[in-house]
């Protein structure tokens, strides 16, 4: 872009990308908690370690 170099060796040169995720993060928890929907995260008891199949 106008001769800047944005990426190098697959590596994004113009964005810091753990600040980008950190602040996804953010944003997305606090989408589920103006939604209500904190519940559907949880893991039910028991998920873990059973299996349907005989």
């Amino acid at each position: 872009m106008n001769g800047r170099v944005l990426m190098r060796d697959r590596q994004v040169q113009t964005v810091n990308e753990d600040q980008v995720l950190e602040m996804a993060q953010r944003e997305a928890e606090a989408a589920i908690r103006r939604t209500g929907l904190e519940r559907l995260l949880a893991t039910p008891e028991g998920f873990w370690g059973r299996s349907r199949l005989p």
